[in-house]
């Protein structure tokens, strides 16, 4: 049974796992140093207490299933694949795992490792994501905000990420800010930290540790528990023709390292 715990300043977790102790990772000022949450993957599979598929088949060019996401050498891949099937079509597999049935908090500090090979069409996400965003048009505070902590799409180059924030739900009344970057050293092969700051007044994107962006006017701050998400899907129609290669051969992995939590300071 999920237990609903207050975080302080207005907060509060779902959990069902065990919390984590302070480690020497970075926090912003004004954040516990000690963990709510702390997802290492270790082991060779994803564990089913902390996390669940998310939005089940297909998903824009792409069919979200299991087989896409797993977990080896204390890191989780996310690949997104292609079969070629008995009538000769194409189709493209992607994965979309979240803590939503598991873990939900507000407020505090949000930051995952993570590195992913560029490839055509596909978008890599971790994201802080509402179950009901969008359910209240003109109240985001109270259905949430669609936090895209670390963002990559396929138009870009490797070294470009974005931060991304949306509420409204996702037709006709669906607002956004997005803020485009580039860290040279992103296509490196090496893991690189993608960081939240969620406080009452402000949202603050953090990589590798330094200030990326400030966010506290014309837009909306969540005020109910929100989940992590880790995705991949084929948003355009621009894959490539013959796929990406199955599962065992398609050179477009996105990797996490870990996923922290971290509880604003009471």
């Amino acid at each position: 049974m999920k237990k609903l715990v207050s975080l302080g300043v207005g907060a509060a977790f779902v959990l069902h796992l065990h919390v984590g102790s302070a480690q020497d990772y970075f926090v912003p000022p004004g954040v516990s140093p000690t963990p709510i949450f702390v997802e290492d993957f270790e082991g060779v599979e994803l564990d089913a207490q902390r996390w669940s598929q998310r939005v089940p088949g297909r998903k824009d060019q792409c069919i979200n299933e299991p087989s896409a996401v797993t977990v080896d050498s204390g890191y989780l891949t996310i690949r997104t694949y292609s079969l070629t099937h008995a009538d000769g079509e194409v189709r493209h597999h992607c994965g979309m795992i979240s803590t939503q049935d598991e873990f939900m908090a507000t407020y505090g500090y949000w930051e995952a490792a993570v590195r992913f090979k560029h490839a055509p069409g596909v978008r890599v996400a971790f994201s802080v994501q509402s179950p009901t965003m969008g359910s209240v048009i003109g109240d985001a505070e109270k259905s949430g905000v669609e936090m895209g902590v670390f963002e990559h799409f396929s138009d870009v180059e490797q070294s470009q990420y974005a931060h991304a924030l949306q509420w409204d739900g996702y037709g006709a009344e669906h607002k956004a800010w997005s803020h485009l970057d580039q860290l040279p050293t992103l296509a490196d092969g090496e893991f690189h930290t993608f960081g939240l700051l969620w406080a009452p007044d402000r949202y603050e994107f953090y990589v590798d540790g330094q200030l990326s962006q400030r966010v506290s006017a014309n837009v909306p701050i969540s005020r109910t528990p929100q989940a992590i998400r880790l995705s991949s899907d084929i948003a355009r129609a621009d894959a490539p023709q013959a796929g990406y290669g199955d599962r065992h051969t398609a050179q477009t992995d996105f990797d996490v390292d870990y996923v922290r939590v971290y509880p604003l300071l009471r």
